[in-house]
């Protein structure tokens, strides 16, 4: 109802001021059944999922996941990108610690101003050299997943139960996007850097974001034996994604 509101006013801004009993229907709405956003990976899940996807040679299964969480972007944005769409730095004759980036075709938030063609950028020096150790060969045309997005899901769900974690929990890779932005909060990033990395004009849109989910990246209320089966597998992190080229 929000954005039929918006659109209303931009196709006639002679609405623009009467509109207000419809704008306090939508505030009353929004008290009564809030905006649920998805809930954020929390890192060390994140690199759990790396450490038994890489040893299961779910490899390109794990760089989508890292392009994902390192670049905050969508899950979906990356499932239908081909390698032609990934810049790793070998391709413009750098080292492979240096950046990477994913050009994002048809954006969801394209027709709002932001440009038809975007990128993310994935500075993560870890996660850059296993980039290059999992695309860099990939002819320009072939998909990063070779997958559907069923088969990505499926993977997802199985490193889930690998970790015992249960059902209706909410982890979805969604998620990482979120995840990734809390992480670079943390890290101190600052708002307006924010903003590029996910690609929003408003900051108002950030604060809202990270004001209700920035808390929510804790594992505190999954299983005892989630947690440290987590923990165990994302000790293996900085060793299995260092020596994935094989």
């Amino acid at each position: 109802m929000r954005q039929l509101v918006t659109y209303a006013q931009r196709i006639s801004p002679i609405l623009k001021g009467k509109l207000s009993s419809a704008w306090n229907l939508i505030s009353k709405w929004e008290t009564l059944e809030p905006v649920v956003h998805r809930r954020p990976v929390p890192l060390k899940l994140y690199e759990a999922i790396i450490a038994v996807s890489i040893g299961w040679g779910w490899l390109r299964f794990a760089g989508c996941v890292v392009i994902a969480y390192c670049g905050c972007c969508r899950m979906g944005e990356v499932l239908r990108s081909k390698r032609k769409h990934l810049v790793l730095a070998s391709d413009v004759s750098l080292p492979v610690s240096s950046p990477a980036f994913l050009r994002i075709m048809g954006p969801k938030p394209g027709r709002r101003g932001l440009g038809k063609i975007q990128h993310v950028k994935v500075d993560d020096v870890a996660g850059c050299k296993f980039l290059h150790s999992v695309f860099a060969k990939l002819d320009g045309d072939e998909p990063l997943y070779p997958g559907a997005s069923s088969s990505f899901r499926k993977r997802w769900d199985t490193c889930l139960t690998a970790f015992r974690i249960p059902k209706g929990f909410s982890l979805t890779p969604g998620g990482l996007r979120a995840g990734g932005t809390i992480e670079l909060y943390r890290r101190g990033l600052g708002i307006h850097d924010l903003l590029w990395r996910l690609r929003l004009r408003h900051i108002e849109t950030l604060q809202h974001y990270l004001q209700e989910v920035s808390t929510d990246v804790t594992m505190f209320d999954l299983p005892m034996v989630s947690r440290v089966l987590i923990a165990g597998a994302s000790e293996m992190y900085p060793i299995f994604i260092q020596t994935s080229d094989s």
